[in-house]
């Protein structure tokens, strides 16, 4: 089944919600709870580029529409109701200077997509529907999400059934 996760200009897709960063400190600005029944598989390894990883492509901007400082560490992390904490399911990026000097579209071309993919601790991240997953951002300024895009890479995605 066809999926796409991603919070654009305001916007969200299902199971996405969007919250504001604490300023230094490794926090959540998108949540992924799927529905009752259903759980999300987001797969490490996509056909784009030579690296393998998760492509996540995106435009992280402050409220003033600038680009969040390029020191800004990216992550992916994950929450079951029996943890006590996030925990962190990615190597975090150090820098998010190919999200600034990239548009969205050339995030996504062969030749780019490479910087952009995250690589996960594990083939995949599976997110039942009592679990959560998130983007995971360490900036010195806020994410404003009206002028922030973030997608991951649909082919990455699938809906699964949990009955």
């Amino acid at each position: 089944m066809s999926l796409s996760l991603y919070a654009a200009l305001g916007d969200t897709s299902k199971y996405v919600t969007t919250q504001t960063n604490i300023t230094d400190q490794l926090t959540p600005v998108l949540s992924i709870r799927p529905k009752d029944g259903v759980g999300v598989l987001i797969r490490n390894a996509v056909n784009v580029g030579d690296k393998s990883g998760l492509p996540i492509y995106g435009k992280f901007r402050d409220s003033n529409g600038n680009p969040l400082p390029a020191n800004t560490r990216v992550a992916l992390g994950y929450e079951a109701p029996t943890d006590e904490s996030i925990q962190v399911v990615s190597d975090p990026k150090a820098t998010i200077a190919s999200y600034i000097k990239n548009s969205v579209s050339d995030q996504q071309d062969d030749r780019k997509v490479d910087a952009v993919k995250h690589q996960l601790k594990g083939s995949k991240l599976e997110i039942r529907d009592i679990d959560d997953a998130y983007i995971l951002v360490d900036s010195s300024e806020q994410i404003d999400h009206t002028q922030s895009e973030i997608y991951f890479e649909e082919s990455a995605l699938s809906e699964v059934d949990l009955e």
